[in-house]
């Protein structure tokens, strides 16, 4: 992240000190140390990458950032609210279902979900083919619906099924 803080529009004095935390829940990181640029002055700037530790103790949902800035001797703060998604959605296919016999290319139809809290809407949906050591490209499925949780559907590629022999094959 990166962060200003200015002094000019409350007393113009030096920015001596700036520290930032995250906190989730009952999860306080406590106060760490950033180092100020900018020469010196009543607007310095910080940048840092939020430790390993903080981050890997968040877990994936809203988090809050804080950086406070010192000057000769008062201090001022700001926060904003962030979100951790590092879980990709779910899916499940609902059809064709397992072990069905197929003469002509299936549509595929699957659930896609994502279970992070807070989660932005599921945007795409891919599927690819595999048998034996063939494996298709990834193509896109149709969406429907808007949400954390949509349904996809698409016909298999002609190209795709023409490549695939009698036998099962991995959706």
């Amino acid at each position: 992240f990166t962060a200003t803080i200015d002094d000019t529009g409350t007393g113009g004095s030096s920015i001596t000190d700036a520290k930032y935390k995250v906190t989730q829940g009952v999860y306080d990181s406590g106060l760490q140390s950033l180092t100020l640029s900018g020469g010196s002055g009543a607007i310095r700037s910080v940048s840092q990458v939020i430790s390993n530790t903080i981050w890997n103790a968040l877990v994936d949902g809203d988090f809050t950032l804080y950086v406070q800035g010192t000057d000769v001797g008062t201090t001022g703060s700001a926060n904003i609210t962030l979100r951790k998604d590092t879980t990709g959605p779910g899916a499940t296919i609902d059809s064709p279902a397992a072990g069905t016999h197929i003469k002509n290319p299936p549509t595929l139809t699957a659930t896609i979900t994502d279970p992070v809290p807070g989660s932005t809407d599921v945007t795409d949906a891919k599927y690819k083919v595999n048998q034996g050591s063939y494996t298709s490209d990834w193509y896109t499925a149709s969406l429907s619906g808007s949400g954390v949780t949509r349904a996809a559907s698409q016909t298999i590629d002609s190209t795709v099924w023409s490549s695939l022999t009698d036998g099962d094959f991995t959706l």
